[in-house]
């Protein structure tokens, strides 16, 4: 499960998908309550949203 550090040299590797507000929201009720979604911004530049441990600090806004 992923935790926002607020450290710049944390990463985590993966893929961005590109999807339609509905998948979005099917996404959303698929995940439990120990997820919460952000918007990040990514080493590419790239804004996205990720889920993220609920308990974790919140990045700052994008």
């Amino acid at each position: 499960m992923v935790t926002y550090s607020g450290q710049a040299s944390d990463k985590v590797s993966g893929t961005v998908f590109s999807i339609t507000a509905d998948e979005l929201q099917h996404a959303d009720a698929y995940e439990v309550a120990a997820y919460r979604r952000d918007r990040v911004l990514l080493a590419s530049g790239t804004s996205a949203w990720v889920y993220v441990d609920a308990r974790s600090a919140k990045p700052a806004p994008v």
